[in-house]
């Protein structure tokens, strides 16, 4: 957890980044197996754990992006292990069924919304008409409903139904007497607020993440060569759901699983075919 201020520090993520992955892969191809895939699992745990109890929206998506990358690598690693290869326990633990844990974006929104119309933002008031222009309270009033909807208790039931989610645009309301009263805060709530649909997208792509890691552990215990692949997919268990929209079939080689991502970075786009595992 970081300190609730406008001046808090952003946490040094970057120093350990990729260090994790190379390790792994690294202790794979050194002829470790067992000992790199109990490192993934464990990864993978780690990751989803921070990503689901951070109280920012910068550390919130960062780890969303970090879990991602974990899974993508167990994955790749399953499918570059013998098929008969058992699993460290630490693998069932890190995909068990997603949960609103994993997809809510509240307790970060909440910690945002304290920095809204925040006075140190704009320097201290020094006398007593300086707050004539700009009302801490008044503000936030004007702004809740746009941070509160991501608060909305049946939010996360949504998310986890994997379908696009497009939040209310509606420009907070004022009158005559915000005007008078909070000219600056009345302005500032006029300025296009931070853009919660990507935001929601990414927790769903790390959402979709968990699940096709799990279904990779799925198809590899449940292997069934009389049954066309494609077909064993319409079988997997319930939570393992993804939306139609976002096509996920076998690829047409037959060596992996397409799935679209809802969020992706045209510089750094995220793949969308998942290799299977061996013996598939």
């Amino acid at each position: 957890e970081m300190p609730l201020s406008p001046v808090a520090s952003i946490p040094a993520f970057s120093a350990s980044r990729g260090l994790w992955q190379t390790a792994i892969a690294a202790t794979f191809l050194d002829g470790h197996p067992a000992q790199a895939m109990e490192a993934a699992c464990t990864q993978v745990a780690t990751m989803r754990r921070l990503h689901a109890h951070s109280n920012t929206v910068i550390s919130t998506l960062i780890f969303a992006a970090r879990l991602r990358g974990a899974v993508q690598l167990f994955v790749e690693l399953l499918a570059a292990s013998p098929v008969d290869e058992p699993l460290p326990a630490s693998c069932a633990a890190a995909f068990v069924p997603v949960t609103d844990a994993d997809v809510d974006l509240c307790p970060s929104i909440r910690a945002e919304f304290t920095l809204v119309g925040s006075p140190e933002i704009f320097g201290k008031q020094e006398h007593w008409y300086d707050g004539l222009s700009l009302s801490t309270k008044a503000t936030r009033r004007m702004l809740a409903p746009r941070y509160g909807a991501v608060c909305n208790t049946s939010l996360p039931q949504r998310l986890l139904s994997d379908e696009r989610v497009a939040m209310p645009a509606t420009a907070p309301g004022f009158d005559i007497f915000d005007l008078i009263s909070n000219s600056a805060g009345t302005i500032l709530s006029r300025i296009p607020g931070p853009a919660f649909d990507p935001y929601l997208a990414r927790q769903q792509d790390a959402a979709a993440s968990l699940r096709m890691g799990a279904l990779m552990i799925w198809l590899r215990e449940t292997r069934d060569h009389s049954v066309p692949l494609q077909q064993r997919l319409a079988a997997r268990p319930a939570w393992m759901h993804f939306a139609t929209r976002r096509h996920v079939e076998v690829t047409a080689d037959g060596k992996g699983i397409h799935m679209d991502v809802w969020n992706n970075d045209t510089s750094n786009p995220w793949p969308t075919a998942w290799p299977l595992p061996a013996g598939l």
